[in-house]
C-alpha cells in the first residue's frame, strides 16, 4: 500500500510541478495545511485536512531521499525516534497550546 501511494504521489507531484529537489515547497506548504487541519479539528470537519498533511510530508521525504527509496524508510526514522523519547522527561501539564515538552 506505501509504495502504492509513493507512486501515485509521484506521477501527480512530477506530473504538475516538474521533477524537484528542494523540500522547502512541500514542507512549506504542511505548516500551512497543519493549521488548517487544526482549525478544520475544532469544526469536526478534518478528513482532508489528515491527507493534505500526510501527502505533502510524504511528497517532501520522496524528493529528499529518491524516488527508489521506500516509505519504510520513514517508518523506520519514526521507530528510531519513538525509541529516543520514550527515555526523555516530560513535563506533566501541557502549555497553553496543549504541547507537552520535553528534556533534551
Amino acid at each position: 500500500m506505501l509504495d502504492y501511494l509513493k507512486e501515485e504521489i509521484k506521477t501527480f507531484s512530477e506530473g504538475q510541478f516538474g521533477p524537484r529537489t528542494d523540500t522547502r515547497g512541500p514542507l512549506n506548504h504542511l505548516k500551512e495545511e497543519v493549521i488548517e487541519l487544526i482549525d478544520a479539528i475544532e469544526k469536526d470537519n478534518e478528513e482532508e485536512e489528515w491527507a493534505d498533511c500526510l501527502l505533502l510530508l510524504l511528497d517532501a521525504f520522496r524528493i529528499r531521499y529518491g524516488n527508489d527509496v521506500s516509505f519504510n524508510k520513514l517508518l523506520h526514522f519514526s521507530l528510531n525516534k519513538l525509541e529516543v523519547i520514550k527515555k526523555r522527561k516530560w513535563d506533566s501539564e501541557p502549555d497553553e497550546n496543549g504541547v507537552y515538552h520535553s528534556e533534551k
